[in-house]
C-alpha cells in the first residue's frame, strides 16, 4: 500500500491553502503528462444545456454562465491553483452544479486536477472524513501499479479519446484514512468521474495500431512502454476531476483480512499478527481491541506440545506456555475446546471461578472476552483465536457476523502453517543430518518417483551418479593446532598434578597414612614425563589416573583432619565440574577453536545462498581445527532446462577466491577477541579435470568415482602439510592464501584473478609463484601464494 507522508502539493509545489489533511500519497509518481485545471469542460456543458435542454435546464444555465461572465478567468486554463483566489466565489458556485450543497454534509467528494491528486475543492463531508487522519492510498494489492495508476488512466483516457476505443476507467481504488489519535482505519472506494477532462493531441497523433493498443492492455504495469507509445510532450490535459468517496470500511477489512490469511507465512511472526489485529479493529471499530492466536492439539497429543507448531500469539503467552495443561482445566479456553463452541465472555470481572488464565487476562485490564475454537475436517480443535477489549460488553455474539466469513480462513491458515512447520522439520532433518544438498534435491525427487513408477523393481534404488562435474576444494585451517592443544592439555594436566601435590603437602604430615607417599612418588614422576609432551594415550591414561585413582582416594580423607578439609575443598574447587579435571587451557583453546569455525561457516552458509544463485551447485564443508569444504559443478548436477557454461566454473572460482580473502581478513581481525589467540591458514585447491561423484547410499554421502578421479582425492588430503621445495617451509602460511595448480591454464587464470584482487586492494602485491616439495605418489604440483590486505 502506497502510503501518505507529505503535505498535499499544488502544480507549484507550494502546500495548497485551506488543505483538509496533511498527509498525501508520497509513492506516487510524478504524473508525466502536463495537466492544467480549467473550467471550460463544464462550462461548455451548461452552454450546450442552454441551447438543447429543458426550460428549467435552460433557467439554470443561463443562471450559472452569467456569473461565470463576471469573470473570464474561468474561460481559460490555470497554470497553478493559488491562480484561482481571484475567481473563488464564482467556481465554486458554478462547481455547486455538480457538487449539490445539500448533499456536502453527506457526500465526501472533491475536485482536482485531472489525473492528479491535486484537490482544489472538497465537500464538509470530506473535511470531515480526511482532515484528522494520515492518507493512503492502495490498488487492489498491486502497489507498482498503484504508484503509476494516474499515468496508466491517463494513457487509458488518450485511447478512449484519441483512438476511440470504449475502455472503463473504474479501478478498485482505494483511499485509507487512519485517525491519528485511535489509530482506526476507515477505508473509501473511489468513485472518479471524468466527464470534465480533455485532452489536446501537441502536432500529429502518434499512429498506434491495434497490435500495439493490444500490447499496452495486457502490459499495464509497464509503464515505460505507456509512456513510449503515447509520448507525454504529444498529449496536455485540460479540466477537471471530479472524486467521490464511497465507505466500504467493513467490506475492505474482510478482504484485506482475507489476503493477508491466504499469505504463507501470516502466523509465523509478531510483525504479521500486528497486521491482522489492526485490521480486525478496523472491522469492529474498537481502537483498543486486543487479537490473539494460537496453535493446539485437543484432544491433547502426549507426544506434541502446542509450541511445536511456533503459532504462539495467544492472550496469556506471557504467563502460560501452554494454556491447555491440566492446571488450567475449567478456564475459558478449555471449554472453548471441551464444548467446541464459541465462548464469550461479556465482563470478566463477573466470572464467578475464574482460573489463573482469566485472572491474568483480567490483570491485564482486559473485560469483554471471546474465544473462538478452530476445528480441522475432524472437528479436533486445532487453534483458538481470541478477540478481547478492556471494555465491558465491548462485543457479543453479533459482533461475530463480521468474522463468519473469514473464521473458515483463520482455520485453513493455522492448518497451513502446522502443516509448513511440519515441513520445515523435514526438510531440516533432511539438509542437516543427510547429504542430500537443496540444490541437488531434485536428482533425488526424480529417483524417488522412478521408484514408484517401477514397483515390480521394488527394493532396487538406481544408483545416484552425477558425470563430468568441476571439483573446487579450500579450506581455512589453523595454524599449529595439534601443537596448541597439545600444549593446553599439558598445561592442565601439570596445574592438575600441582593441584594434587598441595593437598599431599598438607595430608602426609597430618595422616598416617602411608599410600600418600607413594602417590605423591607417582605424581613426580608423572609430571616429569609431561616435559616431553602430551600424546592421546598419555592424555587417556592421566585422566584414568585422576578419576579411578586420586578423586576415590581424596574421598577416603574426608573428615580425618580439619586442614586436609580445607586442602580438598580449594582443589575441588579448581576442577571443572562435568570432567573432574582441571580444564582451563583447553576450555579457552576449544572456544576460540569453536569461535573461528562459526565466523568462517557462517560467512560460508551466507556466501553460499548468494552463489546458488550464480550457478545452483552440490556444497559441502567439514569442521575440524578450520573449516573445509567441498564444490561441485556442472551440467549433470542441474535440473532439466538449465544449462552450464565455462563462464559458471570461472565466476564461481572468482567468488571462491574472493570469500576466501574475506575470511581471511575476518579471522585476523577476531584474533584480539580469542580466549588464546588463533590464526589461519587458507588453500585453494585448482583441478581443471572434470570427474564424477556418485551418492553412497550406506553413508548417506557423495564420493569421487573411477581411479583415474581418486588422484584428485589423493592429491586434496595430501596438500595441507606440502612444503616448498628446497626449503624448510610449510605452504600454507597465516594470512596468507596458497593457491594449488597443475596446468600453466591454470595459472593463467588465477593471475588474472588475482590482478583484478590486488586493483580492488584485497591482496598485496606480494604474488608468490611456489614448486611445491614431491609428496608421496604426487609430484608436479605448483602454486601461487598471496598476502590478504588487512582493510
Amino acid at each position: 500500500m502506497s502510503k501518505s507522508t507529505t503535505p498535499i502539493l499544488s502544480d507549484k509545489g507550494a502546500p495548497v491553502v485551506g488543505t483538509h489533511h496533511t498527509t498525501v500519497l508520497a509513492d506516487v509518481v510524478a504524473f508525466p503528462y502536463r495537466s492544467r485545471l480549467s473550467f471550460e469542460p463544464l462550462i461548455e456543458r451548461w452552454e450546450q444545456r442552454l441551447r438543447t435542454g429543458s426550460k428549467a435546464e435552460q433557467r439554470i444555465a443561463r443562471f450559472y454562465l452569467d456569473h461565470v461572465a463576471e469573470c473570464s478567468q474561468l474561460r481559460k486554463p490555470f497554470e497553478s491553483i493559488a491562480d484561482t483566489i481571484t475567481c473563488k466565489e464564482e467556481y465554486e458556485l458554478l462547481l455547486s452544479s455538480i457538487f449539490p450543497t445539500a448533499l456536502a454534509t453527506q457526500e465526501a467528494s472533491c475536485a482536482n486536477v485531472p489525473f492528479t491528486f491535486q484537490d482544489f475543492y472538497h465537500t464538509s463531508a470530506f473535511n470531515a472524513q480526511f482532515e484528522k487522519g494520515n492518507l493512503s492510498f492502495s490498488l487492489n494489492h498491486a502497489p507498482d501499479l498503484a504508484r503509476n495508476i494516474n499515468t496508466i488512466l491517463a494513457g487509458v483516457f488518450i485511447l478512449n479519446e484519441c483512438y476511440h476505443k470504449r475502455i472503463k476507467l473504474d479501478l478498485p481504488m482505494i483511499f485509507t484514512v487512519t485517525d491519528e489519535q485511535s489509530g482506526l482505519r476507515n477505508h473509501f472506494k473511489v468513485d472518479a468521474n471524468y466527464g470534465y477532462v480533455r485532452v489536446k493531441v501537441q502536432g500529429e497523433l502518434p499512429p498506434l495500431s491495434d497490435a500495439e493498443i493490444d500490447k499496452l492492455l495486457s502490459n499495464i504495469h509497464d509503464v515505460a512502454l505507456w509512456l513510449e507509445l503515447l509520448p507525454p510532450e504529444q498529449f496536455e490535459f485540460y479540466g477537471l476531476t471530479k472524486l467521490r468517496m464511497i465507505t466500504v470500511t467493513e467490506d475492505e477489512s474482510l478482504s484485506r483480512i482475507k489476503f493477508n490469511l491466504l499469505k504463507t507465512d501470516t502466523l509465523f511472526t509478531e510483525e504479521n499478527i500486528d497486521i491482522l489485529e489492526s485490521q480486525l479493529r478496523t472491522l469492529f471499530q474498537l481502537p483498543e481491541l486486543k487479537f490473539g492466536i494460537t496453535a493446539v492439539d485437543y484432544p491433547a497429543d502426549p507426544y506434541k506440545r502446542q509450541t511445536l507448531y511456533k503459532i504462539q500469539h495467544h492472550l496469556t503467552r506471557d504467563y502460560s506456555d501452554d494454556i491447555l495443561v491440566p492446571e488450567h482445566e475449567g478456564s475459558i479456553y478449555e471449554q472453548a475446546c471441551r464444548e467446541n463452541d464459541i465462548v464469550i465472555i461479556p465482563d470478566l470481572q463477573l466470572i464467578a471461578k475464574p482460573t489463573a488464565l482469566e485472572e491474568y487476562l483480567t490483570a491485564q485490564q482486559l473485560r469483554t472476552v471471546i474465544v473462538v475454537p478452530l476445528n480441522d475436517e475432524y472437528r479436533r480443535t486445532i487453534g483458538l483465536l481470541e478477540l478481547a477489549s478492556p471494555r465491558a460488553n465491548a462485543m457479543n455474539a453479533l459482533s461475530l457476523l463480521k468474522l463468519q466469513e473469514v473464521i473458515p480462513l483463520f482455520k485453513i491458515a493455522v492448518q497451513r502453517t502446522r502443516t509448513e512447520v511440519q515441513n520445515r522439520v523435514q526438510s531440516f532433518i533432511q539438509e542437516h543430518y543427510t547429504a542430500i544438498h537443496p540444490s541437488i534435491r531434485w536428482r533425488f525427487i526424480q529417483s524417488s518417483y522412478h521408484l514408484l513408477d517401477n514397483e515390480e523393481q521394488s527394493g532396487y534404488v538406481e544408483p545416484i551418479v552425477f558425470e563430468q562435474v568441476y571439483p573446487l576444494y579450500a579450506q581455512a585451517d589453523i595454524v599449529g593446532s595439534s601443537d596448541l592443544r597439545a600444549a593446553a592439555i599439558t598445561a592442565d594436566f601439570v596445574k592438575h598434578l600441582n593441584l594434587i601435590t598441595r593437598v599431599l603437602d598438607v595430608a602426609i604430615p597430618a595422616l598416617n597414612f602411608p599410600l600418600l607417599k607413594q602417590v605423591a612418588h607417582y605424581v613426580d614422576t608423572l609430571r616429569a614425563e609431561l616435559e616431553d609432551g602430551v600424546d592421546s594415550d598419555e592424555e587417556s591414561r592421566m585422566m584414568d589416573y585422576f578419576n579411578t585413582e586420586i578423586h576415590p582416594l581424596f574421598e577416603q580423607l574426608r573428615g580425618k583432619h580439619t586442614q586436609v578439609d580445607e586442602a580438598l575443598v580449594a582443589y575441588f574447587e579448581q576442577l571443572d565440574e562435568e570432567l573432574g579435571i582441571v580444564y582451563e587451557q583447553r576450555k579457552d583453546y576449544e572456544r576460540s577453536v569453536a569461535r573461528v569455525n562459526d565466523v568462517i561457516a557462517g560467512y560460508l552458509d551466507y556466501e553460499q545462498r548468494r552463489a546458488q544463485d550464480m550457478i545452483p551447485h552440490y556444497f559441502e564443508k567439514y569442521r575440524t581445527d578450520g573449516v573445509e569444504y567441498n564444490i561441485y559443478v556442472g551440467q549433470s548436477l542441474l535440473p532439466p532446462g538449465q544449462t552450464f557454461s565455462e563462464i559458471h566454473l570461472r565466476n564461481l572460482r572468482l567468488w571462491q577466491l574472493l570469500a576466501m580473502c574475506e575470511i581471511t581478513r575476518r579471522v585476523a581481525h577476531l584474533k584480539s577477541e580469542l580466549p588464546m589467540q588463533l590464526q589461519t591458514a587458507q588453500l585453494i585447491f585448482v583441478y581443471s579435470a572434470p570427474l564424477s561423484i556418485r551418492f553412497r547410499m550406506d553413508e548417506k554421502r557423495f564420493d569421487v568415482e573411477g581411479a583415474y578421479n581418486v588422484r584428485y582425492e589423493i592429491i586434496k588430503k595430501r596438500i595441507d602439510k606440502a612444503t616448498i621445495h628446497e626449503r624448510d617451509e610449510r605452504l600454507t602460511v597465516s594470512g596468507k592464501i596458497a593457491i594449488v595448480y597443475t596446468t600453466d591454464a591454470d595459472k593463467a587464470e588465477y593471475l588474472e584473478y588475482l590482478d583484478y584482487l590486488l586493483h580492488e586492494g584485497k591482496i598485496t602485491e606480494e604474488i608468490e609463484d611456489l614448486t611445491i616439495a614431491q609428496l608421496q605418489g604426487v609430484s608436479g604440483l605448483r602454486a601461487l601464494r598471496i598476502t590478504v590486505a588487512q582493510r
